[in-house]
């Protein structure tokens, strides 16, 4: 039996370490003697002997010469290589934390929980360890988030020493979360081949724009066959345009053609009062600094999704988020773009004549989360008596989306907290009268209380704040937001924010970001829930073909079999039939009768086993399942299916009768 102490008290805690003998042959090595850049943790870098924040360690009444600073939420792995036999240190909040939610250390020895501190908070009393490593391989040393906030609350491994026998020490290694997985995504074949959404709507008398997304070598010739009256296509761009004027659905066969070969599909136009049929999917620069935002800059990010044939996957929308706006003009007093933005029609012309589509931010506050001009001001000029993030008296939704309309624009995101029903339908009828079809998402953190009025009235509704890049956050999100699961559907989208991948701002998220694992993960778990897909990433990134990052990223957002989840025209939300603390399996029925089933370890401690009963996942009989990132067949099985799922990661996977 290992054992476990945990020291309460401070006077205990340095006698006992004061008597401590070596055994023979022992030596030890400071914790902190290690590579800790391989060390994890949610913000910045960690410090060998120092808090996280660069401060003397301190706990409790004393100062510590030796341990790591970290913060919450971190993981530390050491291989032992079975010569070890203790592990000591006092940990706690360091003293320079004023104000914490609360953290939690644990000690793991070969998946074997050796030691938990419980909730731990600023000012408490320091808990020592002492813990039998003995003939333990891998040691892990977890701090975490008590309630799962994002606080990033400090914290101290001080004094901590690992004892082993033997002349080699114990060494540092990869946290197996963060072990690389590399581009999963075979590159497209030559062939041509039609990719994105079956289905597409459009309401009667609206400027229609779709480029059919196809792969495979240029030049690609594109026809069509029983296209509506009043739609074109451009047989070289693969670009439909016009106008329909009766409503009714209409059944298109598209065809692509190169030297290599041919293929076709069809393609599902609906024209009616409803939009949006399948998530939207795009980028935006979210995650560029407001004030730096130019049109040069959108243009430079239309060419990026162009050039890095992400639109050829159905990336179709170009995002301007906050710091666009300028002032309000006459004669309408409609919100007109800064300085910055010298000509936003001729943008929106730029960007729609490469097929893709304009996306605009707004709020209606008076001011933006950024301070920039809001959709609401105290006179019908938009005069100010205060700035700031609350409702003026006078509304300019309805002028405001005209003048959207008028430019180009195919997207609003209208951002405001909380999110009221009032100002949410306010915007939705301005949109409805602007006489162009605009998809129509409010952010953040949409109350469940109101998600059937927020259904009526918005094409999208982001159900979680902020999104940033840490994986508890991100897994809290995904816990809250199967609520909302009977409030999404075609016409009707509830999302979780943005794709965590690409990241490249290190002002605003300064961490490394999510592994490679997690970002599998992540977009597994958006696409089976029908989720929005939105990415943010420096677009220039996206013209470095050669840079493995900016391969791994396009690898992970041109997967045409998992984005076919998230566009499936059923348009349904995953159920989650499984969950524990190691894993969730989550199922989703898809258009054409087969089920997408998602595999997630949530351990951090390695590789973990799955089954999921047929049962569970409602199949019947002989089932053929196939990898979607690997994009190949990976068996048949019969009543239950069994796969081992990386650390953080996933197996996603389509299951067809056989």
């Amino acid at each position: 039996m290992k054992r476990n102490t945990c020291w309460p008290s401070l006077a205990v805690l340095f006698l006992t370490l004061a008597v401590i003998p070596l055994d023979a042959g022992e030596s030890f090595v400071w914790l902190d003697n290690l590579d800790i850049s391989l060390m994890r943790q949610a913000r910045g870098k960690p410090r060998a002997n120092l808090s996280v924040w660069g401060s003397a360690l301190s706990l409790g009444e004393k100062e510590y010469k030796h341990g790591i600073g970290t913060n919450a939420a971190s993981q530390f792995f050491v291989n032992l290589k079975g010569k070890a036999t203790r592990f000591t240190a006092i940990v706690g909040v360091d003293n320079c934390a004023a104000d914490a939610a609360g953290i939690q250390f644990k000690v793991y020895g070969d998946r074997e929980l050796l030691f938990d501190s419980d909730a731990m908070h600023p000012g408490g009393e320091p808990v020592g360890i002492d813990v039998d490593v003995s003939d333990t391989q891998i040691l892990a040393l977890i701090v975490e988030d008590f309630d799962g906030a994002n606080d990033e609350d400090t914290a101290d491994w001080a004094d901590a020493k690992i004892y082993y026998q033997g002349k080699t020490p114990p060494v540092a290694i990869v946290c197996p979360a963060a072990e690389k997985v590399g581009v999963l995504t075979p590159a497209a074949p030559p062939e041509p081949r039609i990719n994105g959404p079956r289905v597409f709507g459009v309401r009667t008398g609206s400027p229609f724009l779709y480029a059919i997304p196809a792969t495979g070598k240029d030049p690609l010739a594109f026809s069509a066959q029983n296209l509506p009256q009043g739609l074109t296509l451009d047989a070289a761009t693969g670009i439909i345009k016009g106008k329909l004027d009766t409503p009714g659905a209409h059944t298109v066969t598209l065809h692509v053609k190169n030297d290599k070969g041919d293929t076709s599909r069809t393609l599902q136009i609906v024209c009616g009062e409803k939009i949006a049929l399948t998530p939207p999917m795009g980028w935006t620069s979210r995650f560029g600094r407001a004030d730096e935002i130019t049109q040069e800059k959108i243009k430079t990010a239309t060419d990026a999704l162009v050039a890095s044939d992400l639109a050829r996957h159905g990336w179709t929308y170009v995002c301007v988020d906050d710091g666009w706006q300028g002032k309000r003009r006459e004669p309408s007093y409609a919100l007109q773009p800064n300085e910055r933005f010298p000509d936003m029609a001729g943008l929106c012309n730029y960007i729609r004549n490469k097929g893709l589509k304009v996306g605009l931010y707004s709020t209606p506050w008076r001011t933006s989360f950024q301070g920039f001009t809001g959709g609401s001001a105290d006179d019908e000029k938009g005069g100010f008596k205060v700035r700031g993030n609350s409702f003026g008296a006078v509304p300019f939704a309805t002028q405001d989306t005209r003048q959207y309309a008028q430019w180009g624009v195919d997207f609003l995101l209208y951002e405001w907290r909380p999110i009221d029903v009032e100002k949410a339908k306010e915007c939705a009828v301005a949109l409805k009268a602007s006489g162009r079809d605009i998809t129509y998402s409010v952010a953040n953190g949409a109350p469940l209380k109101d998600a059937a009025a927020l259904k009526d009235c918005a094409h999208c509704v982001q159900t979680s704040s902020e999104l940033f890049d840490r994986w508890s956050r991100l897994m809290k999100t995904v816990d809250e937001h199967l609520a909302w699961r009977s409030f999404s559907g075609p016409g009707h989208w509830t999302g979780m924010d943005i794709l965590l991948t690409g990241i490249s701002s290190p002002k605003l998220c300064p961490a490394d970001g999510l592994t490679e694992n997690e970002q599998y993960a992540q977009m597994s778990l958006w696409c089976l829930n029908a989720a929005p897909l939105f990415f943010s990433m420096d677009p220039a990134l996206l013209m470095k073909p050669e840079d493995p990052k900016t391969q791994f990223t396009v690898g992970l957002l041109s997967n045409d079999e998992v984005l076919a989840i998230d566009q499936d025209a059923l348009g349904q939300q995953a159920r989650r039939v499984k969950a524990d603390e190691e894993l969730q399996v989550w199922v989703k029925d898809l258009a054409d009768g087969s089920k997408a089933v998602g595999f997630f370890n949530l351990s951090l401690l390695g590789t973990n086993t799955i089954e999921a009963s047929w049962d569970e996942l409602g199949l019947k009989g002989k089932q053929k399942v196939r990898d979607l990132w690997r994009q190949k067949n990976i068996g048949s099985f019969e009543e239950s299916m069994k796969l081992n799922v990386n650390s953080h990661g996933v197996m996603l996977l389509r299951v067809f009768p056989e």
